[in-house]
């Protein structure tokens, strides 16, 4: 009876154990997902791909979840004449979520305008819409940190290709319009038979004045 009891007792610890290590590995399991799968929201000020003295403001979520209730503050605010123009604030201010890798970019007006000024970058969002804890990136930013970055060529291939399709599509419209002729060469068959006949009489000339030139000068023939 007491062998019985202890063995019962055994099993009961064993499953007691198992059920310990299972809860402690499911925890575990979820405290790893909650730390590698959490939204990162970051602004920067960067040159425009078509121009370098032209500036966006991206917006981008490089963590590999959704923000949520998304909120961007620059101080001091972002002044630009390109900005007082449309009478807007900040561009992508507050945006419902933003998907893992997902940026978005916005023209804010040209580089003298935020030369020199040191941003305080406050962005805030939260991990599921309207409710959870807000989460917070805070930083400094100066856009003259690129003063000295140059670019040989276009960064981007597709951006070089669009140009050429831009240049293709103008030179084409000047045709169009009559502002410039299109030199066409086009040599057809029967071209090229007239510039044979042409030819065969050039030769057949040169060989009758050299047969002529002969027959006037025996002399100088039967002294070769």
């Amino acid at each position: 009876m007491d062998g019985q009891a202890a063995l019962l007792w055994a099993q009961v610890a064993t499953a007691a154990a198992t059920a310990i290590a299972t809860i402690g590995l499911v925890v575990f399991t979820w405290m790893l997902a909650e730390r590698t799968s959490q939204p990162h929201v970051v602004a920067t000020l960067e040159a425009n791909q078509w121009s370098m003295i032209h500036i966006d403001l991206i917006l981008a979520n490089t963590g590999n979840a959704v923000a949520y209730d998304v909120q961007l503050v620059f101080e001091p605010p972002l002044a630009s004449e390109e900005l007082e123009r449309r009478k807007r604030a900040t561009p992508l201010a507050e945006l419902a979520l933003l998907k893992p890798g997902q940026s978005f970019a916005s023209f804010v007006g040209e580089y003298q305008s935020f030369k020199g000024v040191e941003y305080q970058i406050k962005i805030m969002w939260r991990r599921a819409p309207g409710r959870g804890r807000v989460e917070t990136n805070e930083y400094k930013f100066r856009i003259d940190q690129f003063a000295d970055v140059t670019q040989l060529g276009e960064a981007r291939p597709d951006v070089q290709i669009a140009k050429e399709i831009k240049k293709i599509r103008e030179e084409w419209g000047r045709v169009a319009s009559g502002f410039k002729k299109l030199e066409v060469n086009i040599h057809s068959s029967q071209d090229r038979d007239a510039d044979r006949r042409k030819r065969d009489e050039f030769y057949r000339e040169k060989r009758e004045a050299s047969s002529a030139s002969e027959k006037t000068n025996p002399d100088a023939s039967s002294e070769d």
